[in-house]
């Protein structure tokens, strides 16, 4: 077993990186949110692909989803969240879980919502951290640096989903607009 660590904010990009492991020959058995666990096995023998839930995955109507998709030939490995990881073949050929425009401006619109609720709390949780140091600027506090340190991290981290939902926004106009010529 192999564990690799990595932060994404881009979904399509962790997808990638997973097939791009797959073809090196690992293959993911796990994942630990920021940690992958892979296992070795034949290079390229699985695609795998990821998709945003709109429930949990023991909810009844996720689990009837996971059972459509086991019958199709499609493998589920693990979830972190909402967000579930599965592969399939590579024999068997490409697959695609949101096949039609539609489908896939729904998926980004979801991850969308996510990473709105996660810059909001980010930005609840860093500006939590303002009283302390303003009692430190004003000399009436002790040193918080630690609190200084959550913060700027937090910025950061505020900033990093602030650029992923503004390439998100550019995504869904790109394919909004992708619709429209199609109906036109």
């Amino acid at each position: 077993m192999e564990k690799r660590y990595r932060l994404f904010f881009d979904f399509e990009e962790e997808e990638r990186w997973i097939n791009e492991r797959a073809a090196e020959g690992l293959l993911l058995r796990a994942v630990h949110y920021p940690r992958y666990d892979f296992e070795r096995g034949e290079p390229g023998s699985y695609i795998y692909r990821m998709q945003l839930l709109r429930q949990g995955v023991r909810r009844p109507e996720s689990r009837r989803y996971l059972e459509f998709l086991e019958e199709m030939g499609i493998e589920y490995v693990d979830h972190v969240g909402c967000w579930i990881y599965l592969r399939r073949p590579a024999a068997e050929g490409p697959f695609e879980l949101q096949p039609d425009l539609d489908a896939r401006i729904a998926q980004v619109g979801r991850v969308r919502t996510v990473m709105w609720v996660g810059l909001i709390l980010e930005i609840v949780a860093s500006a939590a951290q303002l009283p302390f140091l303003l009692d430190w600027a004003f000399g009436s506090g002790e040193a918080a640096w630690a609190n200084l340190l959550v913060l700027l991290f937090g910025l950061g981290v505020a900033a990093a989903i602030g650029w992923e939902l503004r390439r998100l926004d550019r995504k869904l106009h790109r394919m909004r607009s992708d619709r429209q010529i199609g109906e036109s």
